[in-house]
């Protein structure tokens, strides 16, 4: 996976004519990100054709909707007899004109470049799907350093597995598709009931009919703010593991078995290793291979995002990653996170689409 990172970066800063792009931002208690984002792109929209932003509101009740001004380029819909972010993305690809679609989440700070770059690639690749690129910003804390890092691994088998024609990760906080390729795609997905995801069974249903790329561009970024405490992570990745069990792409699923049992190796070697001398050093030597693996991808990551100030964290995150990737899904059967003061259901719900 790490050799993509050798390739020369894709970024492009000059415009090239365009089909139109319509990007959908849900919202839901965003009002002190929601003015950095409209920055980055009024910033970038300006002197633009053929573009509009749809902001969804669900259910917001901070005052962010104020602070978006209505124009021939921004219109601002209201999610009604449904909620959450699943349900808000829907709504506003159904009300978009234009046959791109970008998601962004309402917290993500785009680079002065982004639009072209994602522009460009629309313009000149032939896909259905583009899978841009999504990073944890690094934060100040020890803590917020170490989710970078970790999302550095997460961002490096994106973008390899979809360079090899094999995607198995994507994230709508960043993603461009074709709405006719949504369309088409919504016709075989089994995922009306499941309360999370749409990016992940968007991207699965595609994988069948469709084609799918990768922008390997600096310029496409869009960087997300990691969680502050340590309740806020659990939940979190509570979040993201629980649709987990509802995909049904064959290399999606054996990617997730495969880190499922490494893991899970690592952590027995470790417990018996108390008992048995022998298991310890297997423990080490296998996290020792572990470990230098994670190193080669994240290292060259860190590179191509000018992040090499991180690697530090990188070893302390390889060693810990087992046991809290175990840990998590156990506490997932427990616990019942909340997200934007919602509790959050992670079953199938027989209703409208529920909240991720």
């Amino acid at each position: 996976m790490s050799s993509i990172w050798k390739r020369r970066d894709a970024s492009v800063t000059k415009a090239i004519p365009t089909s139109g792009i319509s990007i959908v931002i849900p919202f839901r208690n965003e009002a002190s990100n929601l003015p950095i984002l409209i920055d980055c792109l009024e910033n970038q929209l300006s002197a633009r054709e053929n573009f509009e932003i749809i902001f969804v509101n669900d259910s917001s009740d901070d005052g962010g909707k104020k602070l978006i001004s209505t124009s021939m380029t921004h219109r601002v819909i209201d999610l009604k007899n449904a909620h959450g972010k699943k349900a808000a993305i829907r709504n506003g690809i159904q009300h978009a004109i234009y046959d791109w679609i970008i998601t962004l989440d309402a917290d993500v700070i785009l680079g002065p470049f982004w639009l072209t770059s994602v522009s460009n690639a629309i313009n000149s690749l032939e896909c259905d799907m583009i899978i841009l690129p999504l990073m944890i910003d690094e934060g100040k804390s020890a803590f917020e350093k170490m989710q970078c890092i970790e999302f550095m691994s997460l961002l490096g088998t994106t973008a390899a597995m979809a360079i090899a024609g094999r995607p198995i990760l994507c994230n709508s906080a960043n993603l461009a598709f074709r709405k006719s390729a949504w369309d088409n795609a919504n016709q075989m997905r089994i995922d009306d009931n499941i309360s999370s995801g749409d990016d992940m069974f968007l991207l699965h249903a595609l994988k069948k009919t469709g084609k799918i790329k990768w922008l390997h561009s600096t310029d496409a970024i869009a960087y997300t703010s990691p969680v502050s405490t340590l309740s806020e992570f659990i939940s979190q990745r509570v979040r993201w593991t629980s649709k987990s069990l509802h995909y049904r792409d064959m290399e999606t699923s054996l990617t997730a078995i495969l880190v499922v049992v490494i893991n899970s190796v690592l952590v027995a070697f470790f417990v018996l290793g108390f008992e048995n001398r022998a298991y310890m050093n297997l423990f080490l030597v296998t996290m020792l291979v572990k470990t230098s693996f994670d190193l080669l991808l994240i290292v060259r990551v860190a590179r191509w995002t000018g992040k090499q100030g991180l690697l530090a964290y990188a070893i302390v995150v390889s060693i810990l990653y087992p046991f809290y990737a175990m840990l998590i899904p156990l506490v997932g059967i427990f616990y019942r996170p909340k997200w934007k003061g919602r509790t959050i259901s992670l079953r199938p719900s027989k209703k409208s689409v529920r909240e991720e």
